[in-house]
């Protein structure tokens, strides 16, 4: 089963026979009607805050461009990963139902998924597409395979889908284009759904141990992610300068006032435990200090040779 999850996320074939795309032509709304969405014109700098870094605005009008670029290229790269995983969660979620109710419900999801990705099909037509490399994909991606029907409804659900919609928000609160714009505000819609569901579902109390550390493990490691920073924007900057010292990535981070924004997101996702009502586990990472972060406890790590940012959701 395993195997056949990992597949299912990672097809290199994309398109079927053509009488099968004709069908589901049919099937998804298309929202950009033929049109082209430029990158740039997308989202500008200000949604990234590359306005306020030094290092930044003292790079060419050229490199400026390819960074802003490469950032909303990214944005939706990571978008389409995430919401291909959704289409093996929904699938998996609805083998593991244990009502008709359920089972119906994650169908449903299922649908809203496949329609998602249909949308960041239709934007990155004629792009490359990879994100084998993000850690937060990676992550995603194995605790669909191999989490239990209760781990993956507090997981998933609650933590990392609500944790998308504020994602999700931020990306259409700074968009410039009324298509795209529009199209996040369904996919928010949708995930606003699939998160409340996951609040109704679950109940800490029914977790065996082994679910308990399972997701005790899988949240701790999450967090460390997350307070690694905007490294997305730190990992452009030091490419189209071919290096920085370790001095001016603290000034990069400092820029982009890293560290509200590490414990904005750290916030954010305690709450929503919280909100679950699963207090056992913020005992846990609280005991572990995985809610406090400082800014030289940020981890400034970035590859100069490699231009991927690990996630720009984190």
């Amino acid at each position: 089963m395993e195997e056949i999850l990992k597949n299912s996320m990672n097809k290199t074939q994309k398109r079927s026979a053509q009488d099968l795309r004709s069908i589901l032509c049919k099937k998804e709304r298309s929202f950009l009607q033929g049109q082209h969405i430029k990158l740039t014109d997308a989202w500008d700098l200000e949604a990234f805050g590359l306005q306020k870094v030094k290092a930044f605005n003292i790079l060419s009008e050229d490199k400026k461009f390819q960074i802003l670029n490469n950032m909303s290229l990214y944005r939706l790269q990571e978008a389409h990963s995430i919401e291909t995983a959704g289409m093996t969660f929904t699938a998996k979620m609805s083998l593991l139902a244990i009502s008709e109710d359920e089972q119906i419900l994650y169908s449903h999801f299922a649908k809203d998924e496949a329609q998602h990705l249909a949308y960041f099909n239709e934007m990155l037509a004629g792009y490359y597409l990879n994100s084998n490399d993000d850690p937060f994909i990676r992550l995603l991606k194995n605790v669909i395979m191999s989490g239990s029907r209760r781990s993956l409804i507090f997981i998933i659900q609650i933590l990392l889908e609500g944790w998308g919609i504020d994602h999700y928000h931020l990306m259409s609160f700074t968009c410039k284009h009324p298509l795209l714009k529009k199209i996040l505000g369904k996919i928010i819609a949708d995930e606003a759904a699939h998160h409340a569901s996951g609040l109704i579902l679950f109940d800490e109390s029914e977790l065996t141990k082994n679910e308990f550390k399972y997701i005790c493990d899988i949240v701790a490691h999450f967090l460390e992610l997350v307070t690694m920073g905007p490294i997305s924007v730190l990992g452009q900057i030091e490419s189209a300068h071919e290096s920085l010292t370790s001095r001016q990535r603290n000034e990069v981070y400092k820029d982009l006032d890293a560290l509200s924004d590490v414990k904005r997101k750290l916030n954010i996702l305690k709450s929503l435990m919280i909100k679950a009502k699963s207090l056992k586990i913020v005992k846990y990472l609280e005991d572990r200090n995985l809610f406090a972060v400082s800014f030289s406890e940020v981890n400034l790590f970035v590859n100069p040779a490699n231009q991927r940012p690990i996630s720009l959701m984190l």
